[in-house]
Protein backbone atom coordinates (compact mmCIF):
# COMPACT_ATOMS: atom_id res chain seq x y z
CA UNK A 1 0.00 0.00 0.00
CA UNK A 2 3.24 2.11 0.85
CA UNK A 3 4.24 2.01 -2.72
CA UNK A 4 0.96 2.32 -4.75
CA UNK A 5 0.28 5.37 -2.66
CA UNK A 6 3.87 6.69 -3.49
CA UNK A 7 3.49 5.65 -7.32
CA UNK A 8 0.37 7.71 -7.52
CA UNK A 9 2.34 10.80 -6.12
CA UNK A 10 4.94 10.04 -8.23
CA UNK A 11 3.57 9.71 -11.38
CA UNK A 12 1.83 12.86 -11.03
CA UNK A 13 5.10 14.73 -11.33
CA UNK A 14 6.32 12.84 -14.41
CA UNK A 15 6.54 12.00 -17.83
CA UNK A 16 7.02 8.27 -17.96
CA UNK A 17 7.06 6.02 -21.09
CA UNK A 18 6.25 2.50 -21.50
CA UNK A 19 3.74 1.90 -18.12
CA UNK A 20 2.26 -0.79 -17.45
CA UNK A 21 -1.02 -1.92 -18.39
CA UNK A 22 -4.34 -1.29 -16.37
CA UNK A 23 -7.05 -4.19 -16.24
CA UNK A 24 -10.18 -2.97 -17.29
CA UNK A 25 -11.06 -4.32 -13.83
CA UNK A 26 -10.10 -2.20 -10.73
CA UNK A 27 -9.74 -2.88 -7.30
CA UNK A 28 -9.22 -0.86 -4.80
CA UNK A 29 -6.15 -1.60 -2.93
CA UNK A 30 -7.53 -1.48 0.42
CA UNK A 31 -8.72 -4.83 2.67
CA UNK A 32 -12.52 -5.56 2.58
CA UNK A 33 -15.50 -7.30 0.81
CA UNK A 34 -15.40 -6.45 -2.60
CA UNK A 35 -18.72 -5.49 -4.75
CA UNK A 36 -19.40 -4.97 -8.13
CA UNK A 37 -21.20 -1.54 -9.69
CA UNK A 38 -22.23 -0.60 -12.90
CA UNK A 39 -21.52 3.06 -13.78
CA UNK A 40 -25.33 4.76 -14.44
CA UNK A 41 -23.72 6.38 -17.87
CA UNK A 42 -20.89 3.80 -18.87
CA UNK A 43 -21.45 0.07 -20.20
CA UNK A 44 -17.79 -0.44 -17.86
CA UNK A 45 -17.85 -2.64 -14.87
CA UNK A 46 -15.61 -1.88 -11.76
CA UNK A 47 -15.52 -3.34 -8.85
CA UNK A 48 -14.87 -1.99 -5.71
CA UNK A 49 -14.37 -2.85 -2.16
CA UNK A 50 -15.32 -1.99 1.59
CA UNK A 51 -12.75 0.66 2.98
CA UNK A 52 -11.48 0.93 6.28
CA UNK A 53 -9.34 3.58 7.47
CA UNK A 54 -8.00 5.29 11.06
CA UNK A 55 -7.04 8.68 11.67
CA UNK A 56 -4.02 9.09 14.03
CA UNK A 57 -6.17 11.11 16.19
CA UNK A 58 -8.84 8.56 17.28
CA UNK A 59 -7.59 5.81 18.63
CA UNK A 60 -10.44 5.03 20.57
CA UNK A 61 -12.80 5.32 17.63
CA UNK A 62 -12.12 3.65 14.18
CA UNK A 63 -12.87 5.09 10.96
CA UNK A 64 -14.67 3.79 8.23
CA UNK A 65 -15.64 4.56 4.79
CA UNK A 66 -17.77 2.44 2.75
CA UNK A 67 -18.81 1.92 -0.40
CA UNK A 68 -21.93 1.48 -1.65
CA UNK A 69 -23.89 1.71 -4.78
CA UNK A 70 -26.02 4.83 -3.25
CA UNK A 71 -23.80 6.58 -0.42
CA UNK A 72 -20.39 7.38 0.10
CA UNK A 73 -19.23 7.36 4.15
CA UNK A 74 -16.27 8.76 5.62
CA UNK A 75 -15.45 9.37 9.40
CA UNK A 76 -12.48 11.55 10.45
CA UNK A 77 -12.21 13.45 13.66
CA UNK A 78 -15.59 13.19 14.56
CA UNK A 79 -16.99 14.77 11.37
CA UNK A 80 -19.21 12.66 9.09
CA UNK A 81 -19.78 13.57 5.35
CA UNK A 82 -22.48 11.80 3.29
CA UNK A 83 -22.22 12.23 -0.15
CA UNK A 84 -25.15 10.07 -2.12
CA UNK A 85 -24.50 8.79 -5.48
CA UNK A 86 -24.80 11.22 -8.76
CA UNK A 87 -26.88 10.31 -12.06
CA UNK A 88 -25.38 12.56 -14.21
CA UNK A 89 -27.51 13.93 -17.19
CA UNK A 90 -25.31 12.55 -19.62
CA UNK A 91 -22.70 10.12 -20.02
CA UNK A 92 -19.25 10.96 -19.66
CA UNK A 93 -17.79 9.72 -23.25
CA UNK A 94 -20.37 12.60 -24.31
CA UNK A 95 -19.58 15.02 -21.42
CA UNK A 96 -15.89 14.91 -23.14
CA UNK A 97 -17.11 15.66 -26.67
CA UNK A 98 -18.58 18.78 -25.39
CA UNK A 99 -15.53 19.84 -23.05
CA UNK A 100 -13.55 22.83 -24.91
CA UNK A 101 -11.29 25.60 -24.54
CA UNK A 102 -13.13 27.90 -27.82
CA UNK A 103 -12.20 31.42 -26.73
CA UNK A 104 -15.15 33.95 -26.92
CA UNK A 105 -12.14 36.46 -27.59
CA UNK A 106 -8.40 36.42 -28.27
CA UNK A 107 -6.67 36.21 -25.11
CA UNK A 108 -5.43 39.42 -23.21
CA UNK A 109 -2.17 39.86 -21.02
CA UNK A 110 -3.24 39.87 -17.18
CA UNK A 111 -1.69 42.85 -15.06
CA UNK A 112 1.21 40.74 -12.85
CA UNK A 113 4.23 40.68 -10.84
CA UNK A 114 7.04 38.67 -11.75
CA UNK A 115 9.55 37.27 -9.07
CA UNK A 116 12.78 35.08 -10.10
CA UNK A 117 13.44 33.08 -7.59
CA UNK A 118 16.87 31.76 -8.69
CA UNK A 119 19.00 31.14 -11.56
CA UNK A 120 22.25 29.26 -12.27
CA UNK A 121 25.08 31.91 -13.18
CA UNK A 122 27.42 29.47 -14.61
CA UNK A 123 27.96 25.47 -15.61
CA UNK A 124 29.69 24.70 -12.33
CA UNK A 125 26.25 25.33 -10.62
CA UNK A 126 23.71 23.07 -10.26
CA UNK A 127 21.79 23.92 -13.32
CA UNK A 128 18.81 22.02 -13.80
CA UNK A 129 15.78 23.04 -11.37
CA UNK A 130 12.06 22.01 -12.23
CA UNK A 131 8.88 20.62 -10.93
CA UNK A 132 8.70 23.83 -8.87
CA UNK A 133 5.86 24.55 -5.75
CA UNK A 134 4.94 27.55 -3.95
CA UNK A 135 2.89 28.54 -0.99
CA UNK A 136 2.16 31.61 1.15
CA UNK A 137 2.94 31.34 4.92
CA UNK A 138 2.75 33.81 7.87
CA UNK A 139 4.01 36.15 5.46
CA UNK A 140 6.35 34.58 3.63
CA UNK A 141 6.29 33.05 0.18
CA UNK A 142 8.13 29.65 -0.21
CA UNK A 143 9.32 28.45 -2.93
CA UNK A 144 10.75 24.50 -3.71
CA UNK A 145 12.48 23.17 -6.44
CA UNK A 146 14.11 19.44 -8.18
CA UNK A 147 17.37 20.34 -8.24
CA UNK A 148 20.03 18.60 -10.24
CA UNK A 149 23.26 18.78 -11.39
CA UNK A 150 22.95 18.81 -15.14
CA UNK A 151 19.83 16.42 -16.81
CA UNK A 152 16.07 15.61 -16.02
CA UNK A 153 15.90 13.43 -12.99
CA UNK A 154 19.09 12.52 -12.95
CA UNK A 155 20.98 10.27 -9.79
CA UNK A 156 21.53 12.63 -7.12
CA UNK A 157 18.42 15.14 -7.41
CA UNK A 158 18.06 16.90 -4.53
CA UNK A 159 14.79 19.21 -3.26
CA UNK A 160 15.60 23.23 -2.62
CA UNK A 161 13.46 25.74 -1.30
CA UNK A 162 14.24 29.51 -0.86
CA UNK A 163 11.38 32.06 0.79
CA UNK A 164 10.74 35.97 0.56
CA UNK A 165 8.81 38.71 2.96
CA UNK A 166 8.90 41.06 -0.03
CA UNK A 167 8.46 38.94 -3.17
CA UNK A 168 11.43 40.83 -4.18
CA UNK A 169 14.55 39.17 -2.83
CA UNK A 170 14.75 35.78 -2.10
CA UNK A 171 16.83 33.53 0.39
CA UNK A 172 19.86 32.02 -0.17
CA UNK A 173 18.22 28.58 -1.56
CA UNK A 174 18.82 25.62 1.02
CA UNK A 175 18.56 22.12 0.39
CA UNK A 176 14.89 21.05 2.28
CA UNK A 177 15.43 18.81 5.75
CA UNK A 178 15.36 15.16 4.21
CA UNK A 179 15.29 16.71 0.30
CA UNK A 180 19.10 16.17 0.36
CA UNK A 181 21.69 14.12 -1.82
CA UNK A 182 21.84 10.66 -0.53
CA UNK A 183 23.49 7.28 -2.11
CA UNK A 184 20.74 4.66 -2.07
CA UNK A 185 21.44 0.43 -3.24
CA UNK A 186 22.74 1.14 -6.25
CA UNK A 187 23.86 4.68 -6.60
CA UNK A 188 22.45 8.41 -5.70
CA UNK A 189 19.04 8.62 -5.24
CA UNK A 190 16.47 10.58 -7.72
CA UNK A 191 14.58 12.94 -5.46
CA UNK A 192 11.30 14.30 -7.00
CA UNK A 193 9.76 17.44 -5.71
CA UNK A 194 5.87 17.23 -4.78
CA UNK A 195 3.39 19.85 -3.26
CA UNK A 196 3.59 22.99 -0.64
CA UNK A 197 0.59 23.64 0.95
CA UNK A 198 -0.82 25.14 4.56
CA UNK A 199 -3.08 23.70 6.93
CA UNK A 200 -3.44 23.82 10.69
CA UNK A 201 -1.18 26.34 11.15
CA UNK A 202 1.27 24.40 9.23
CA UNK A 203 3.60 24.89 5.78
CA UNK A 204 3.65 21.45 4.51
CA UNK A 205 6.10 20.03 1.82
CA UNK A 206 6.24 16.86 0.21
CA UNK A 207 8.55 14.67 -2.41
CA UNK A 208 9.34 11.77 -3.14
CA UNK A 209 12.30 9.53 -3.47
CA UNK A 210 13.69 6.10 -6.08
CA UNK A 211 16.39 4.54 -7.63
CA UNK A 212 17.39 3.69 -11.17
CA UNK A 213 18.88 0.17 -12.08
CA UNK A 214 21.99 -0.78 -12.54
CA UNK A 215 21.58 -2.02 -15.93
CA UNK A 216 19.50 0.50 -17.41
CA UNK A 217 22.04 3.66 -16.56
CA UNK A 218 24.48 5.31 -18.76
CA UNK A 219 27.16 4.97 -16.71
CA UNK A 220 27.85 5.24 -12.67
CA UNK A 221 25.46 7.72 -11.32
CA UNK A 222 24.10 8.75 -14.71
CA UNK A 223 20.47 8.08 -15.84
CA UNK A 224 19.03 6.09 -18.43
CA UNK A 225 18.72 7.78 -21.88
CA UNK A 226 14.66 7.77 -21.60
CA UNK A 227 12.48 6.84 -18.97
CA UNK A 228 12.90 3.31 -16.81
CA UNK A 229 11.21 1.57 -14.18
CA UNK A 230 12.64 2.57 -10.87
CA UNK A 231 13.12 0.79 -7.57
CA UNK A 232 13.27 1.61 -3.54
CA UNK A 233 10.10 4.34 -3.70
CA UNK A 234 10.13 6.56 -0.98
CA UNK A 235 7.88 9.29 -0.55
CA UNK A 236 8.28 12.33 1.81
CA UNK A 237 6.17 14.63 3.72
CA UNK A 238 7.40 17.36 6.29
CA UNK A 239 6.10 20.15 7.80
CA UNK A 240 7.30 23.39 10.10
CA UNK A 241 5.43 25.68 12.34
CA UNK A 242 7.71 28.39 11.89
CA UNK A 243 9.13 27.95 8.38
CA UNK A 244 12.79 27.53 10.00
CA UNK A 245 12.41 24.22 12.05
CA UNK A 246 10.99 21.37 10.26
CA UNK A 247 9.77 17.42 11.07
CA UNK A 248 8.85 14.35 8.96
CA UNK A 249 5.33 13.34 9.62
CA UNK A 250 3.96 9.71 9.98
CA UNK A 251 2.76 8.82 7.10
CA UNK A 252 0.68 10.88 4.14
CA UNK A 253 1.64 11.67 0.54
CA UNK A 254 0.63 15.10 0.25
CA UNK A 255 -2.01 16.92 -1.09
CA UNK A 256 -1.83 17.55 -4.94
CA UNK A 257 -4.34 20.24 -4.67
CA UNK A 258 -6.86 22.23 -2.50
CA UNK A 259 -9.64 20.15 -1.27
CA UNK A 260 -12.99 19.65 -3.35
CA UNK A 261 -15.56 22.22 -4.03
CA UNK A 262 -18.71 20.49 -2.67
CA UNK A 263 -16.83 17.39 -0.04
CA UNK A 264 -13.83 18.88 0.32
CA UNK A 265 -12.33 16.06 -0.50
CA UNK A 266 -8.40 15.78 -1.37
CA UNK A 267 -7.57 13.66 -4.45
CA UNK A 268 -4.08 13.08 -5.65
CA UNK A 269 -4.44 11.88 -9.76
CA UNK A 270 -1.44 10.14 -11.00
CA UNK A 271 -0.13 8.39 -14.83
CA UNK A 272 -2.25 5.84 -16.24
CA UNK A 273 -5.10 6.32 -14.37
CA UNK A 274 -3.85 5.34 -11.05
CA UNK A 275 -5.37 8.36 -8.27
CA UNK A 276 -5.82 8.06 -4.49
CA UNK A 277 -7.86 10.36 -2.01
CA UNK A 278 -8.08 12.20 1.63
CA UNK A 279 -11.04 13.67 3.97
CA UNK A 280 -7.90 14.50 5.71
CA UNK A 281 -6.90 17.85 4.61
CA UNK A 282 -3.08 18.34 6.51
CA UNK A 283 -2.79 15.09 3.58
CA UNK A 284 -0.93 12.78 6.79
CA UNK A 285 -3.77 9.73 6.94
CA UNK A 286 -6.71 8.64 5.34
CA UNK A 287 -5.22 7.79 1.79
CA UNK A 288 -7.10 5.19 0.07
CA UNK A 289 -7.05 4.09 -3.10
CA UNK A 290 -10.03 4.56 -5.88
CA UNK A 291 -10.35 2.83 -9.07
CA UNK A 292 -10.19 3.72 -13.19
CA UNK A 293 -12.33 1.57 -15.57
CA UNK A 294 -10.71 0.52 -18.48
CA UNK A 295 -7.75 -0.66 -20.14
CA UNK A 296 -5.45 2.24 -20.33
CA UNK A 297 -3.15 0.33 -23.23
CA UNK A 298 -6.90 -0.53 -25.38
CA UNK A 299 -7.23 3.14 -24.56
CA UNK A 300 -3.85 4.43 -26.09
CA UNK A 301 -4.52 2.64 -29.00
CA UNK A 302 -7.99 4.09 -29.46
CA UNK A 303 -6.66 7.62 -29.45
CA UNK A 304 -3.03 6.91 -30.86
CA UNK A 305 -1.39 8.50 -28.26
CA UNK A 306 1.55 6.39 -26.04
CA UNK A 307 1.04 8.63 -23.22
CA UNK A 308 -1.45 8.79 -20.18
CA UNK A 309 0.21 11.12 -17.29
CA UNK A 310 0.32 13.87 -14.99
CA UNK A 311 -2.77 14.05 -13.99
CA UNK A 312 -5.09 16.84 -12.02
CA UNK A 313 -8.88 17.02 -11.04
CA UNK A 314 -11.72 19.70 -10.49
CA UNK A 315 -15.23 19.29 -9.39
CA UNK A 316 -18.41 20.85 -10.45
CA UNK A 317 -21.32 22.28 -8.45
CA UNK A 318 -23.32 18.83 -8.47
CA UNK A 319 -20.78 16.72 -7.11
CA UNK A 320 -18.99 14.94 -10.17
CA UNK A 321 -15.35 14.85 -10.18
CA UNK A 322 -13.41 15.18 -13.74
CA UNK A 323 -9.99 13.70 -13.61
CA UNK A 324 -7.75 14.98 -16.65
CA UNK A 325 -4.86 13.79 -17.82
CA UNK A 326 -2.11 14.93 -19.82
CA UNK A 327 -0.91 12.93 -23.31
CA UNK A 328 1.21 12.97 -26.26
CA UNK A 329 -1.66 14.23 -28.72
CA UNK A 330 -3.45 17.91 -28.91
CA UNK A 331 -5.85 17.11 -26.21
CA UNK A 332 -6.67 16.42 -22.80
CA UNK A 333 -8.33 12.90 -21.01
CA UNK A 334 -10.95 12.75 -19.11
CA UNK A 335 -12.67 10.47 -16.54
CA UNK A 336 -15.82 11.28 -14.72
CA UNK A 337 -16.24 10.10 -10.53
CA UNK A 338 -20.07 10.33 -9.52
CA UNK A 339 -19.42 8.99 -6.16
CA UNK A 340 -16.64 11.29 -4.70
CA UNK A 341 -13.55 9.82 -6.83
CA UNK A 342 -14.04 6.61 -5.37
CA UNK A 343 -14.52 5.05 -8.71
CA UNK A 344 -14.35 6.62 -12.20
CA UNK A 345 -15.31 5.88 -15.83
CA UNK A 346 -12.89 5.17 -18.55
CA UNK A 347 -11.13 7.60 -19.67
CA UNK A 348 -12.25 9.55 -22.88
CA UNK A 349 -10.42 12.24 -25.32
CA UNK A 350 -12.15 15.75 -24.96
CA UNK A 351 -12.15 18.97 -27.14
CA UNK A 352 -10.06 21.12 -24.58
CA UNK A 353 -6.70 21.62 -26.36
CA UNK A 354 -3.02 21.57 -24.60
CA UNK A 355 0.28 22.11 -25.83
CA UNK A 356 1.51 18.85 -24.82
CA UNK A 357 2.95 19.85 -21.25
CA UNK A 358 1.30 19.33 -17.49
CA UNK A 359 -1.51 21.89 -16.37
CA UNK A 360 -3.22 22.43 -13.25
CA UNK A 361 -6.92 22.99 -12.56
CA UNK A 362 -8.64 24.51 -9.31
CA UNK A 363 -11.44 26.54 -8.43
CA UNK A 364 -12.01 30.32 -7.54
CA UNK A 365 -14.36 31.62 -4.52
CA UNK A 366 -16.82 32.77 -7.13
CA UNK A 367 -16.97 28.72 -8.18
CA UNK A 368 -15.51 29.32 -11.85
CA UNK A 369 -13.22 26.91 -12.51
CA UNK A 370 -9.70 27.49 -14.32
CA UNK A 371 -6.86 25.75 -15.67
CA UNK A 372 -3.18 27.15 -15.90
CA UNK A 373 -1.50 25.66 -18.54
CA UNK A 374 0.46 26.10 -21.71
CA UNK A 375 -2.49 26.44 -24.71
CA UNK A 376 -0.14 25.60 -27.66
CA UNK A 377 3.53 24.76 -29.00
CA UNK A 378 6.19 22.55 -27.34
CA UNK A 379 8.52 25.74 -26.56
CA UNK A 380 5.56 25.92 -23.81
CA UNK A 381 4.90 29.36 -24.49
CA UNK A 382 2.73 31.19 -23.35
CA UNK A 383 1.49 30.15 -19.81
CA UNK A 384 -1.60 31.51 -19.48
CA UNK A 385 -4.96 31.13 -16.99
CA UNK A 386 -8.18 29.88 -19.35
CA UNK A 387 -11.94 30.16 -17.23
CA UNK A 388 -15.27 28.62 -17.23
CA UNK A 389 -18.58 29.33 -15.84
CA UNK A 390 -19.82 25.56 -16.27
CA UNK A 391 -16.59 23.37 -16.23
CA UNK A 392 -17.80 22.45 -20.04
CA UNK A 393 -16.97 25.90 -22.11
CA UNK A 394 -13.31 27.35 -21.44
CA UNK A 395 -13.63 30.59 -23.02
CA UNK A 396 -12.28 33.21 -21.15
CA UNK A 397 -8.14 33.36 -21.40
CA UNK A 398 -5.62 35.54 -19.63
CA UNK A 399 -2.36 35.41 -20.59
CA UNK A 400 0.12 35.05 -17.62
CA UNK A 401 3.68 35.37 -19.56
CA UNK A 402 4.76 35.29 -23.13
CA UNK A 403 8.46 36.58 -22.95
CA UNK A 404 11.06 33.92 -25.45
CA UNK A 405 13.25 32.72 -23.02
CA UNK A 406 16.71 30.96 -23.68
CA UNK A 407 18.22 27.86 -22.71
CA UNK A 408 21.87 28.54 -20.88
CA UNK A 409 23.02 24.88 -20.08
CA UNK A 410 23.16 21.82 -21.74
CA UNK A 411 21.42 18.88 -20.28
CA UNK A 412 19.16 15.57 -20.98
CA UNK A 413 15.71 16.80 -21.11
CA UNK A 414 15.77 20.15 -20.69
CA UNK A 415 13.95 23.06 -22.71
CA UNK A 416 10.55 24.81 -22.37
CA UNK A 417 9.88 28.79 -21.58
CA UNK A 418 7.36 28.23 -18.79
CA UNK A 419 7.29 24.74 -17.16
CA UNK A 420 5.13 22.62 -14.98
CA UNK A 421 2.81 25.53 -13.53
CA UNK A 422 1.58 24.99 -9.86
CA UNK A 423 -0.61 27.85 -7.91
CA UNK A 424 -1.59 28.63 -4.76
CA UNK A 425 -4.43 31.25 -3.66
CA UNK A 426 -3.18 34.11 -0.63
CA UNK A 427 -5.93 36.41 -0.09
CA UNK A 428 -6.40 38.95 -3.08
CA UNK A 429 -3.43 37.42 -4.53
CA UNK A 430 -2.64 33.87 -6.99
CA UNK A 431 0.91 32.97 -7.34
CA UNK A 432 2.09 30.53 -10.22
CA UNK A 433 5.10 29.21 -10.19
CA UNK A 434 7.18 27.44 -12.76
CA UNK A 435 10.55 26.52 -13.98
CA UNK A 436 12.78 28.25 -16.48
CA UNK A 437 13.86 26.40 -19.36
CA UNK A 438 14.30 23.83 -16.73
CA UNK A 439 16.81 25.96 -14.69
CA UNK A 440 15.42 29.01 -13.64
CA UNK A 441 12.72 29.02 -10.83
CA UNK A 442 10.13 32.21 -11.19
CA UNK A 443 6.73 33.06 -9.70
CA UNK A 444 4.16 35.23 -11.05
CA UNK A 445 1.69 36.72 -8.88
CA UNK A 446 -1.81 38.37 -10.37
CA UNK A 447 -4.81 40.04 -8.60
CA UNK A 448 -7.81 37.71 -8.85
CA UNK A 449 -10.01 40.72 -9.04
CA UNK A 450 -8.25 41.13 -12.43
CA UNK A 451 -9.47 38.01 -12.94
CA UNK A 452 -12.94 39.58 -14.59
Amino acid sequence: MKRARFLSFLMAMMLLAGCGQTDSTATTTAGGEATTTTDAAETDTVTTTTISSKSSNQSQKPTSSKVTTTTTEFVIENTVTTFKRINPERSAKETAQLINNNLSAPATKIASEKSLVWYPKSADEWTYSHHVSVAVFKGKVYVTWSNGRVNEDDCGQRIMYSYSSDFKTWSTPKTLPFGQTEVGQYAEVVKLNGYLYTHGGKLYASFGSSEYLPDNMMGPNVRPYQDEPRVNYESYLISTTDGVNWTREIGGVGISRPPSLVTKRCFNIGSEGTLSFTDDPSGRTGWDSGAVSGNMENIKKEYGISLICEGTSYQTADGIVRAMWRTDCDYILMAESYNNGVTFTRPYMTKFKNGYSMFVFGHLNDGRTFCIYNPTGRERNPLSIVLSEDGINFNKEYTLRDETQWQQFTGLWKGGDYGYPKYFIDGDYMYIAYSIEKEGVEVTRIKISDLK
